[in-house]
């Protein structure tokens, strides 16, 4: 197996959509009756921890290579 980087530069307002388009994301805001709330609070707690400067996210890709054995 062999991992590839993917990465992407982002600032928090970015990191913030991008986690919030997740299909688990939508998901468990639906879930709960105070999504906005949940929201409001998420992008506060990640602006106070990052900062206004843009950072690398990693997304690495797995590589499985398979080969059909030769006779």
């Amino acid at each position: 197996m062999q991992m590839v980087s993917n990465q992407a530069i982002m600032n928090w307002r970015t990191f913030v959509g991008f986690f919030g388009s997740t299909s688990y994301v939508g998901a468990y805001l639906r879930s709960i009756s105070a999504s906005d709330d949940y929201t409001k609070a998420f992008e506060d707690e990640v602006r106070t921890v990052i900062g206004e400067a843009p950072f690398t996210v990693d997304f690495p890709t797995e590589l499985i290579l398979a080969a059909q054995p030769h006779p």
